[in-house]
C-alpha cells in the first residue's frame, strides 16, 4: 500500500469522525465512504469504519444500505454486541420491532450493559 493512500484514507476517516460527532451525517458518510473505498485503512479501522458509516446511513434514513454496511463489518468486527446493536437500530427504523427485540437480546448477552431501547420495552 502506498504511503499516500494509507495518508488520504486516514485523513478522510479523521474527518469523518469529526462530521460524525458534531451530527453531520451527510459529511460524515461522505468521508466514511472515501476512507474505505481508498484502500488505506487497517482491517479493525475498515470495520469500525462501516459500522459508523451504518449508523450516518440509518440517520440519512437509508436502511437498506446501512444494513448492508453492517453485514460487510461484521466478520471484521472486535465487538459483536456493537454489530447486534445498530443492526437492532436499523431494524427499529425499519419497524421490524420482533427483528429488532432479537437483535437487542443478542447484544444484551454479550454486553448487558447495552441499554434496551424505550421503543422495545
Amino acid at each position: 500500500m502506498a504511503p499516500a493512500s494509507i495518508a488520504t484514507s486516514q485523513l478522510s476517516y479523521d474527518e469523518a469522525l469529526v462530521a460524525f460527532d458534531e451530527g453531520n451525517f451527510e459529511q460524515a458518510e461522505s468521508g466514511l465512504t472515501n476512507a474505505i473505498s481508498n484502500g488505506g485503512l487497517d482491517a479493525d479501522l475498515i470495520a469500525d469504519a462501516l459500522l459508523k458509516r451504518a449508523i450516518a446511513r440509518r440517520e440519512l434514513g437509508r436502511l437498506d444500505e446501512a444494513l448492508a454496511d453492517v453485514e460487510q463489518a461484521a466478520p471484521g468486527a472486535g465487538d459483536l454486541s456493537v454489530v447486534h446493536q445498530i443492526r437492532g437500530d436499523i431494524k427499529l427504523a425499519q419497524n421490524d420491532i420482533a427483528a429488532a427485540r432479537e437483535e437487542y437480546t443478542e447484544a444484551r448477552k454479550l454486553n448487558p450493559q447495552i441499554p434496551w431501547p424505550a421503543a422495545l420495552k
